[in-house]
């Protein structure tokens, strides 16, 4: 994906954890052993599971990797999802919050 377009509108979004999850999204996640400490988004409707994310490193995507994308869902041939932590400006500190986006190849 190295001529890939990403999309995103760089607005953090929360980091859920597994109590705030319904009952009916807990049953989505029922291979993890102890959903009440695992740690989620929600894009577009869906709920991640920050866990189940494939690490983006330098060596395998360098294109998405300098741009600080850290990890990545595939969907199909064409697209994924990406998700990067998101760090105060300010401070650096990280945060509870994710930035989401899109990338099309």
């Amino acid at each position: 994906m190295d001529n890939a377009k990403i999309v995103t509108n760089n607005v953090p979004r929360p980091i859920i954890l597994g109590l705030g999850l319904s009952e009916k999204q807990m049953a989505e996640f029922d291979y993890i052993e102890d959903v009440y400490d695992a740690r989620f988004f929600e894009y577009k409707g869906e709920i991640y599971d920050l866990g189940d994310a494939e690490a983006i490193t330098e060596k395998e995507r360098p294109n998405l990797y300098s741009k600080g994308w850290e990890g990545i869902y595939g969907e199909n041939y064409f697209s994924a999802v990406l998700v990067k932590y998101y760090h105060d400006p300010i401070s650096g500190i990280d945060t509870d919050y994710v930035i989401v986006g899109k990338v099309f190849s």
